[in-house]
């Protein structure tokens, strides 16, 4: 409760100075960019300190860590003083409360999903803890990937370090800052997505503002997908026996994720703590579409540039798959606000502008991070044409399953505005599909964004017109893994679209979600008063299937909550090996961070790599196929550490310790289970013996 608190506190404090800036920076959003003042603080504050360790200079550490805030908080400051103090409107000061009841209220929710379920095991939670562990304290970034021991981190692991940036300015134990980072990512999402939807809704509907920055939350971060409602009715045994986790795996291979069942499930995975900055991309985009790219005083908009810039290049370091929807976004963006230009307005200077923002937006980026980018090496190789899809129909039942409540708002606000356009795209898709044409479904999804894009573009309020924009984004997300998929090491298997399908799928609900309270706003004032009853009530529906899987997948998902609430990530530890427990500490508090421990190496999504990970002490490997996923070179790693616990040549085992540089060797339950045989004498030969549990789990010293 007391880490949560301060958790709480601090990230609100961080808010608070980061909303004199969002004010400036957004001023052409009604609530100044309330929402995303988190998420801006927290990306200046972090990245200070992330740029500082990268050149060589100071640690993330407590004290470089309060550094970075309150550097923050001395620029909320300043900027609070040089800005005319004038009288929020109304409409904002609600826009600003209802972010801040959405950041509360959905960490809260959050950390109590994470504390009934806070075991860090299975799925990737283990990947993702080691990821977080490495930033902590490191003086080197890249940090050392902490399952490859000698090696750097070559995965996207910049929101891990925003978590742990987090938990380093209060002193929190890593595997509860886990937990944590899964409720702060859930409330700095919500109170994001609030504000985005709120602002575009309060434009030209002031009144609704709140109500649609309530109804995109909800939406967004806390409706299910239609496979968790068929799954419930489906169900005839006892709830704690549902099959939850299907609701994601809808799609033959693929990965039908959305927001609430990646909280739930406790990844804290890239894609899921992209969401916040994603949508401080959409808020920089929209502000740009409504305002133009250069608006305000020339140092506002040159540093609203470089916030621009920082924000695409910091996604590409957190999940880059996100980065293509956020270039096309700000592409729509300048381009939408050239063409609403008046007519004797479109000329070369104004193109040229736009022109200008692109590029100064594309230097940044890269200038900014240039240090991640210079260090990173993708595991992908190009990409590939699809020729599996699905056919129309199964395509429809898919994207029903998966997008459909989404999708129906969507398409019934385009409805609303372009039938004509609309009922052509689908009736040349349905006759396509009839025809047996494997094309049906791309053409029906192209058609589609063309109509939410040619509607933004002549629409009647700019505000909803942007909304249009996210749609249009969103089908285009949707289409891209009915086309292309991006080659990665599934590459020819049975799961080589599953990474395309995963990220882009999901890319498409945040985007429908964020624009689905200012497209509800519009469609409730073009609608007479019985269809707005009718509207009332579809919502009405659509909010309650979309609620059966939100309750009934965490009843499952814990057994029906029966173990009580913590935030330790290490409990199945705990009564698994206790004696690992204490080793972990010992070696967390006794021993050099650069230390290397050798411990068991073992498959994917099993228990090895459990001492690297809770004690930030790099192991020798852990699991092979993920480095080899991350387009790393493991070599011969899993034999070598055979080579110590289970070889019976100790000259063999002393040279594999000096390759890689070992300073202490594990042996507990999980080496004992995966090296049986007489090998295990032989290591208390290797060194002395450091530290003992009682539980027979053993630490030596190499000599």
């Amino acid at each position: 409760m007391a880490d949560a608190l301060a958790v709480l506190a601090l990230v609100g404090a961080l808010g608070l100075a980061g909303l004199p800036p969002a004010r400036v920076l957004l001023a052409g959003l009604p609530g100044g960019g309330a929402g995303v003042a988190r998420p801006l603080a927290l990306l200046l504050a972090g990245f200070a300190v992330w740029l500082l360790v990268s050149l060589g200079i100071g640690a993330v550490t407590a004290p470089w860590v309060w550094l970075g805030i309150l550097a923050v908080a001395a620029l909320g400051l300043g900027v609070h003083r040089a800005t005319p103090r004038r009288e929020p409107a109304p409409t904002a000061r609600a826009l600003v409360l209802g972010a801040e009841v959405a950041f509360v209220a959905f960490f809260v929710l959050g950390c109590l999903l994470a504390a009934f379920a806070p075991d860090v095991l299975g799925t990737e939670k283990p990947s993702d803890m080691m990821l977080l562990h490495a930033t902590i304290g490191t003086d080197r970034l890249p940090p050392t990937d902490l399952w490859l021991a000698g090696q750097e981190v070559n995965y996207y692991y910049f929101g891990s370090y925003l978590i742990g940036f987090v938990g380093t300015a209060l002193g929190i134990e890593p595997d509860r800052v886990y937990n944590l980072g899964i409720g702060l990512t859930f409330g700095l999402s919500a109170s994001a997505v609030f504000g985005v939807a709120g602002s575009l809704a309060a434009r030209v509907r002031p009144r609704r503002a709140v109500l649609a920055g309530t109804v995109a939350t909800g939406f967004t971060v806390l409706a299910s997908n239609l496979e968790g409602l068929r799954i419930v009715l489906d169900h005839d045994g006892p709830l704690r026996a549902l099959p939850w986790f299907d609701a994601s795996r809808v799609t033959p291979g693929g990965i039908d994720d959305f927001p609430f069942f990646a909280t739930m499930l406790g990844d804290l995975h890239a894609h899921l703590l992209a969401i916040p900055f994603v949508l401080l991309g959409v808020a920089l985009a929209a502000h740009a579409w409504l305002r133009g790219p250069w608006a305000g005083p020339p140092a506002v908009a040159a540093a609203r540039a470089a916030l621009t810039g920082l924000t695409v290049g910091a996604l590409y370091a957190m999940h880059s798959w996100n980065v293509p929807g956020a270039v096309g976004l700000l592409i729509a963006a300048g381009a939408g606000w050239w063409w609403r230009r008046p007519p004797q307005a479109r000329d070369a200077r104004s193109a040229m502008l736009v022109v200008a923002w692109m590029a100064a937006v594309a230097v940044a980026a890269v200038v900014l991070l240039a240090p991640f980018l210079l260090a990173f090496e993708p595991g992908t190789d190009g990409t590939g044409a699809v020729d599996d899809r699905q056919d129309l129909w199964h395509l429809l039942g898919r994207l029903g399953l998966t997008q459909g409540v989404l999708l129906a708002v969507a398409l019934l606000a385009l409805a609303t505005r372009a039938w004509r356009a609309a009922a052509v795209a689908v009736g040349v898709a349905l006759l396509l599909g009839l025809l047996g044409a494997s094309v049906a479904g791309p053409v029906l999804l192209l058609g589609l964004a063309g109509v939410a894009l040619a509607v933004a573009a002549r629409g009647r309020d700019a505000p909803t017109g942007f909304a249009f924009v996210l749609v249009g984004a969103a089908l285009v997300s949707l289409l891209l893994p009915e086309v292309v998929y991006v080659r990665d090491a599934f590459d020819g298997g049975p799961f080589e679209r599953q990474n395309t399908i995963f990220k882009f799928t999901f890319s498409a609900w945040v985007l429908l979600g964020a624009g689905s309270g200012a497209l509800l706003a519009a469609v409730w004032s073009d609608a007479g008063r019985t269809a707005r009853t009718a509207l009332a009530g579809a919502v009405l529906v659509a909010a309650v299937a979309s609620a059966v899987f939100v309750v009934a997948g965490p009843y499952a998902r814990t057994g029906g909550f029966a173990e009580p609430a913590q935030l330790g990530g290490m409990r199945w530890l705990e009564r698994s090996a206790p004696g690992d427990v204490a080793a972990i500490r010992w070696l967390r508090d006794r021993t050099a961070r650069d230390a290397v421990v050798l411990e068991a190496a073992g498959p994917d999504y099993t228990t090895a790599g459990r001492i690297a990970m809770f004690s930030g002490r790099a192991t020798v490997i852990a699991w092979a196929g993920h480095h080899l996923v991350w387009n790393q070179d493991i070599g011969r790693r899993e034999t070598e550490v055979a080579t110590v616990y289970a070889g019976t040549d100790p000259a063999a085992a002393r040279a594999v310790l000096r390759r890689y540089g070992v300073d202490y060797v594990v042996v507990g339950a999980l080496e004992r289970t995966t090296y049986p045989g007489p090998g295990l004498r032989a290591v208390a030969q290797l060194g002395t013996r450091a530290f003992a549990a009682p539980d027979g789990t053993v630490v030596y010293r190499v000599r």
